[in-house]
């Protein structure tokens, strides 16, 4: 070593760089833009049906309630049930405590007694329809 502190090597040149060269950070932001541009997508698509089961669960129990609103009640054919929805369903004492908010932003409405899923959401759209699946 002949230049005081720094090692060197045959041509002179210091060899204790400290740093990243430009070429090294362009790699990294290009490797952590791929991988974010992957990521992205799969992140929605869960949201989307993290919100479309959090709709589901509220439609299963509004429907709950209003099976036992018609086994109490006596409904039988095809009645209306939309004239009564919420006061007849909503309360401490009622069918259900409170009434439960669509995760993605729809409405609950409800139909015919006679229906097998009387109540539905009003929200259209979006990766998955917030329905309840048939069982056959």
């Amino acid at each position: 070593m002949t230049s005081g502190t720094y090692p060197t090597t045959r041509l002179g040149r210091r060899t204790d760089r400290s740093g990243f060269t430009l070429l090294e950070i362009m790699i990294v932001v290009f490797l952590l833009g791929m991988l974010i541009a992957l990521a992205i997508p799969g992140f929605f698509r869960a949201r989307e049906r993290s919100r479309q089961r959090a709709c589901q669960e509220n439609l299963n129990k509004i429907n709950g309630a209003v099976h036992q609103y018609v086994l109490e009640y006596n409904f039988a054919g095809n009645e209306d049930l939309a004239p009564l929805w919420p006061a007849e369903f909503i309360g401490r004492d009622r069918f259900l405590n409170h009434l439960p908010q669509c995760a993605a932003g729809g409405t609950y409405v409800l139909g015919s007694a006679d229906d097998e899923f009387p109540a539905t959401c009003t929200r259209i759209g979006g990766i998955f329809p917030h329905t309840l699946p048939v069982e056959e």
